[in-house]
């Protein structure tokens, strides 16, 4: 019986840590049925994490988080059947947020996005339907001043309606 319930345990779920050569973990996570499942952990050679992804059947479903090699959170998100899905946000190495966003269940853009400097700073401002430009979309220079205003219906801008202005303060 002992040997049964051994066994049973190896070929239904086995918890792996995958190891370089100096003994350092480069990934860890659980397989069932010899498929990723659950929480999965990568880390950077010199051992800091790399990435934390929730997998499902050996794919990508729910939660994710990417670091930078500093220790950043370089992403974090949501993925459904190899699209990103929920709300997004993408960021700089300096951990200042870079792009924030959110995806509709079939992956495609929607609502409004917003992109920014590094010095945290307002770069972009739009929305989106169903992964089209939609509406008034607004661009910034690195020092706040308004640089763009563009419309656009489904994707297509509306080039009469293009406003372009120089920047206020010298860059």
């Amino acid at each position: 019986m002992k040997r049964f319930s051994i066994l049973l345990g190896i070929l239904f779920c086995i918890i792996c840590a995958f190891s370089q050569d100096n003994g350092s973990t480069l990934e860890e996570g659980t397989f069932e049925d010899n498929r990723k499942v659950g929480l999965w952990k990568v880390y950077y050679p010199n051992g800091k994490l790399k990435s934390e992804i929730t997998y499902k059947g050996s794919r990508p479903f729910g939660p994710y988080t990417l670091y930078y090699e500093n220790g950043e959170i370089e992403e974090q998100g949501s993925w459904e059947r190899t699209k990103n899905t929920g709300n997004f946000k993408r960021f700089h190495e300096n951990g200042k947020v870079a792009q924030e966003f959110s995806f509709t269940e079939t992956g495609k853009r929607t609502g409004e996005q917003k992109y920014y400097y590094e010095n945290g700073n307002l770069r972009l401002k739009g929305t989106w339907q169903e992964g089209m430009e939609t509406g008034e979309m607004r661009e910034y220079y690195e020092n706040g001043d308004l640089m763009a205003v563009k419309h656009f219906n489904n994707g297509e801008m509306d080039k009469e309606k293009f406003e372009s202005y120089a920047p206020k303060t010298p860059q």
